[in-house]
């Protein structure tokens, strides 16, 4: 919650002049209430932060961790999903300075600045690859592009055709086939391998999805898909 101050009812001149109503108190007190927020839990940081900017997407928070994802006692790390992530991290580093600039003159924090961390999520590159068998053979690029098509939307984050994935979460295996399957009155899944690619703290990653551990940093973006559709 805000901390917001007191608003009162002050005596409007004497010799029995009237009380100041209440509607005109909380017109004024609007005027008047403290441009400064304390900022307690992290609902309210995420909210404040949240209302920043309309470029970001999604908040997410992870305590005690640093942004680049190492133990560190009564941290806090927000991570930032922005609307255009797809262009790079030219827009968040704007926003970093910004936002932190703000939170510093316009809120009252709880916790030490030196242990409130901004970065982005960790963008998880899913690519599929997939062997399918057309049931007409006219229809094979079709059904190609229509699987890659629908692969993107399912996997962007901020698509209002796909899943909208919080941070911290990614499509299993079993989901993906799943989303697949939509086709199979056009085709029949033959074989899929489904990939995940990263570079975090430590690196770069690429390795199967079944075989990833996922993290409270990671969020799923759309890699390169690649359908092998036979006739």
């Amino acid at each position: 919650m805000f901390f917001v101050g007191n608003i009162y009812n002050p005596i409007k001149g004497y010799g029995g002049a009237d009380m100041e109503t209440i509607d005109s108190a909380l017109s004024r007190g609007a005027n008047i209430i403290s441009g400064r927020h304390r900022l307690i839990s992290t609902k309210d940081y995420i909210k404040e932060i949240s209302g920043f900017s309309d470029q970001i997407y999604q908040v997410s928070c992870v305590k005690d961790y640093n942004s680049k994802g190492l133990f560190e006692d009564g941290a806090l790390t927000f991570l930032l999903l922005l609307s255009d992530y797809k262009d790079g991290s030219y827009s968040f580093h704007k926003i970093e300075e910004d936002l932190r600039t703000h939170l510093m003159e316009r809120c009252e924090m709880t916790i030490p600045a030196d242990r409130l961390y901004l970065s982005e999520p960790v963008f998880v590159e899913i690519s599929v690859v997939a062997w399918v068998k057309a049931n007409r053979m006219h229809d094979s690029f079709e059904i190609q592009s229509s699987i890659v098509e629908a692969l993107n939307s399912y996997f962007d984050p901020t698509s209002e055709y796909g899943e909208e994935w919080p941070i911290g979460t990614l499509p299993t295996t079993s989901q993906i086939q799943m989303r697949m399957n939509v086709f199979k009155h056009e085709a029949e899944i033959k074989n899929v391998a489904i990939l995940a690619k990263y570079t975090d703290a430590n690196g770069y990653h690429e390795k199967h999805l079944r075989d990833l551990e996922v993290t409270p940093f990671m969020i799923c973006v759309s890699g390169k898909h690649d359908i092998h559709v036979d006739i």
